[in-house]
């Protein structure tokens, strides 16, 4: 009974750092009970950069069975090409240049409990025939070693890439991806749940203890306006960033003109194809863009140019799929 009460809490605790009251992450929290109950099958988490997945992926260990067994990581495009097969199965002394000791691998660590492979987008294919191989019967060797050895374990893998799509480039092993992809698990991106923006800033907040002085983000409209209408590409990851700069901020001319540099920095990143007459005017548009949360209406007004010619700018600067209306 105890022991039951203690796995519920810790679901809880677990579950309770994704922020967000958005449908998106309620259904999400319900599809990691649903996965976590049966830890056996491997699970793909996609999404863009910055959304959550390791975050996720700590939900899904945390809520099994699995939990209080070894949550193991290894993210795929850190480590080099041909490092990474002894890093994954371990080798034996003197396997190769410069192994002086055995070493033990990571599936062999994660034995009854979770291994996360981040990044599996990018793993060499002659690395993803061996672990297409070792997903068949969770049996391995390590480098250099005749003796075939066993493993228990979860696996749970990530990307930002779309391994569907890089499969039929030859990019990535279709047969690894349809194993990897038993349960599938995917985190919208920031511009698709609004809702959880103004919760996720005043996470933040609380963690850095910005509520000092009243410089709570939320406390002031026009930034938390302005926060709402962005498309956020760095996600979560990018708007905590932001939350941080933004508090140790005192002039409230500061805010804004900080806030204001952070947001138009992606179409910084865009105007080299523009003239300086251009790029001038594209910030012009895309400043007022943003105050009105992108209402063409009230942003030609502003700007003292019709309708239509506003719609040929946005179009020609990309500017409206840059904001999110609300």
């Amino acid at each position: 009974m105890h022991k039951g009460k203690e796995m519920k809490k810790s679901h809880c605790q677990a579950l309770e750092k994704i922020k967000g009251s958005s449908q998106q992450i309620i259904r999400i929290k319900a599809q990691i009970q649903k996965i976590a109950a049966h830890a056996r099958l491997p699970v793909l988490i996609t999404g863009e950069t910055g959304t959550g997945k390791e975050l996720v992926a700590n939900a899904l260990h945390a809520c099994s069975d699995r939990h209080a067994n070894p949550l193991v990581k290894i993210n795929c495009s850190a480590i080099p090409e041909n490092l990474i097969e002894s890093q994954l199965f371990g080798h034996c002394k003197g396997a190769f240049t410069g192994a002086t000791e055995a070493q033990t691998g990571l599936v062999e660590e994660a034995h009854t409990g979770t291994l996360f492979l981040d990044e599996i987008g990018e793993l060499p294919m002659p690395m993803q025939a061996k672990l297409l191989r070792f997903l068949e019967d969770f049996k391995y060797r390590r480098l250099g070693e005749a003796r075939e050895r066993h493993t228990n374990v979860w696996i749970i893998a990530a990307t930002n890439k779309d391994i569907n799509e890089m499969n039929s480039e030859h990019g990535f092993r279709s047969d690894l991806f349809y194993r990897l992809n038993a349960m599938h698990l995917y985190i919208p991106p920031l511009r698709e749940r609004i809702a959880d923006i103004e919760i996720l800033i005043r996470h933040f907040e609380q963690h850095i203890n910005s509520e000092v002085n009243g410089k709570s983000v939320c406390k002031r409209q026009d930034l938390l306006h302005r926060l709402k209408c962005y498309s956020w590409p760095g996600n979560i990851r990018q708007l905590k960033n932001v939350i941080e700069r933004l508090t140790i901020m005192e002039d409230p001319a500061e805010l804004l003109n900080l806030i204001e540099n952070e947001l138009l920095s992606c179409v910084d990143s865009e105007e080299s194809r523009f003239s300086d007459i251009e790029r001038i005017e594209c910030i012009e548009i895309t400043k007022v863009w943003y105050a009105t949360g992108g209402n063409k209406s009230e942003t030609a007004k502003r700007l003292c140019i019709s309708r239509n010619t506003l719609k040929k700018r946005l179009q020609k600067y990309g500017i409206e799929d840059q904001v999110v209306k609300v």
